[in-house]
């Protein structure tokens, strides 16, 4: 399975299974009573907790918003169903349209942390928002007449219920069709986001402001509505602990599972397995000449290449320009062919250099661009020290070693080459 398949899934599998969760057990789950109207403030208090500590202000932030619509929603609309109050046709639709949108923000800002200045500014922008509709919906604080404030309300009404669409559109909800658009297109602005980005939060944000609005959908049934801000919280507990993760075990640069994960891996081997140290060829020359940014372009080929790796083998970055493949279970030999494939791949894959005078974007009149000089194209290549458990050595440290041995073998007798 390719890389970016196994990201994907790895970002996506547990916000979307932790959102079916909610609704397809949505009864069960709404059964256990009046603890639920407690659990969103205990869930998103909890993270946000963490979230500050850990410093994932976005995540902290958006727990905040969740709250605040959890305790909105249910605290001013007392009868349950919107109806036709001030609440009802103006507060509410406010709330489900704004929701998505803080969302898509707080998913394209960077981390600035929470108890600092721009958390301040951040948090501010969210206060703001809520003072508004509080002031537009209650006549700018009895500044207005009575006429002037009925006659504001009915134009934000009118706006906010506003039919682009047939009615079949939203007659199956008490979500108006601006707050249904806006999270349509917050969803794909999300999932644009990851596409490029590619971190957790996005799909951890996509799932819970989906959890959220539906939470707002069932704000009839107060239980189902707890039960669903409920896993919009636990959906960005479960996105900070992935982040986190990432961050500490997962190599930057590469993606691939960093020295930290290495370290975890090797204490829970037992029995046979072999370790295989790598390292790319004349990597310091290659990094002297052509720079550090194309250096990088090339460790990150290399670690796609070794990603790759077959036969139960497990790639990680060791360090610089150095990785481990580690196989467990298997000896050698039995390894040997897997880690021959991979320093195949890695020599036939070709790694461009963009010359001097090669435009850096396709020219806009959609001519081809020059072809390519031979003298651009590089290949690079590795070589492999391999080692396997045995009864002289005291554990994986002794067994990286002789592969680090090995590896040196493999350099002197030429580099691109495996040895044992």
């Amino acid at each position: 399975m390719p890389a970016i398949v196994k990201q994907i899934i790895g970002d996506f599998w547990y916000p979307i299974t932790l959102l079916l969760i909610g609704v397809m057990f949505l009864d069960q789950l709404q059964g256990l009573g009046w603890a639920w109207s407690l659990a969103p403030y205990w869930i998103c208090g909890v993270g946000i907790v963490f979230a500050t500590r850990f410093h994932r202000s976005r995540i902290a932030f958006a727990l905040i918003l969740i709250l605040i619509a959890f305790h909105s929603a249910t605290f001013l609309l007392t009868s349950g169903a919107p109806d036709d109050s001030v609440t009802g046709q103006v507060i509410y639709p406010a709330l489900a349209f704004l929701l998505p949108i803080n969302f898509v923000v707080l998913a394209f800002l960077r981390e600035r942390g929470v108890l600092t200045l721009w958390g301040g500014y951040r948090l501010s922008l969210i206060a703001n928002q809520i003072v508004f509709v509080a002031l537009f919906s209650s006549g700018l604080l009895g500044l207005l007449s009575v006429e002037n404030e009925a006659a504001l309300n009915a134009f934000w009404a009118d706006l906010l219920h506003a039919r682009m669409f047939a009615p079949e559109f939203d007659y199956w909800t008490y979500l108006p069709q601006p707050a249904l658009l806006a999270t349509f297109v917050c969803a794909i602005a999300l999932l644009g986001r990851y596409a490029f980005w590619g971190t957790p939060v996005e799909s951890g944000f996509l799932a819970a402001m989906m959890a959220t609005m539906l939470g707002l959908h069932y704000i009839a049934e107060a239980q189902d509505a707890a039960v669903l801000f409920s896993v919009a919280g636990l959906i960005l507990g479960a996105t900070l602990i992935h982040d986190v993760y990432r961050m500490a075990f997962l190599d930057e640069l590469t993606g691939l599972p960093a020295r930290r994960a290495l370290l975890s891996t090797l204490s829970s081997l037992s029995g046979r397995y072999t370790i295989a140290m790598l390292d790319i060829d004349h990597f310091k020359k290659f990094n002297d000449t052509h720079g550090h940014d194309v250096g990088d372009q090339v460790l990150r080929m290399v670690a796609n290449c070794l990603a790759g790796v077959k036969g139960g083998g497990r790639a990680f970055r060791y360090g610089g320009e150095e990785f481990t493949i580690v196989f467990s279970s298997k000896s050698a030999a039995d390894a040997m062919p897997y880690l021959e494939a991979v320093r195949e791949a890695v020599g036939a894959t070709e790694f461009v250099l963009r010359g001097d005078d090669r435009p850096k974007r396709k020219p806009k009149d959609g001519k081809p661009l020059k072809p390519r000089n031979p003298r651009n194209t590089v290949h690079v290549t590795i070589s492999v020290g391999v080692a396997e458990k045995n009864p002289d050595h005291g554990g994986p440290d002794e067994v990286m070693r002789s592969a680090d041995t090995a590896l040196y073998r493999a350099k002197d007798a030429g580099r691109n080459n495996v040895s044992f």
